[in-house]
């Protein structure tokens, strides 16, 4: 069995009327996996993401059911990431080391794609990095909870 697009559209517009991002983010900033940053708003990030997946759902005639869009997440994720990311330099240096610490911490492999040559004198590029993770890793695990209680109604 498939959940309809439209299905999916009630669906969404049901978790904003019960406010359940709230309470989802609540649920995974209980797991200590994340903590909270003064620059990064969890619940606009998760409200972009639901945004994101409503205008995909209402807009794009190659996703032919709900369920697609559930499984394909990751450009949708990666799309509001990097545009969730802070550009402004004060804004990036607010618990920095913290950002770091997260990105050396989960993604180490990332070091292995910079230049030091050219990267060395820019800590900015790497907490933009740094948050982009933050917010990516976030969205990943917010959509599965998302994923979780939708297939758990519509199916």
């Amino acid at each position: 069995m498939k959940i309809d697009k439209q299905e999916l559209l009630e669906f969404l517009r049901k978790w904003e009327k019960e406010n359940r991002t709230e309470k989802v983010i609540k649920k995974i900033l209980k797991t200590r996996d994340f903590i909270e940053y003064e620059t990064i708003s969890y619940e606009d990030v998760c409200e972009e993401y639901i945004n994101q997946l409503q205008f995909y759902l209402n807009t794009d005639d190659t996703i032919k059911s709900g369920e697609e869009i559930l499984e394909f997440e990751t450009e949708y994720i990666e799309q509001v990431a990097d545009g969730e990311v802070n550009t402004y330099n004060d804004l990036l240096e607010k618990q920095g080391i913290s950002k770091l610490d997260y990105l050396l911490s989960e993604h180490p492999e990332y070091l292995d794609t910079i230049s030091f040559e050219r990267d060395k004198h820019n800590v900015y590029r790497l907490l933009s990095v740094a948050e982009y993770y933050i917010i990516s890793d976030f969205l990943h695990r917010f959509h599965y909870e998302l994923k979780k209680q939708a297939e758990s109604e519509l199916l």
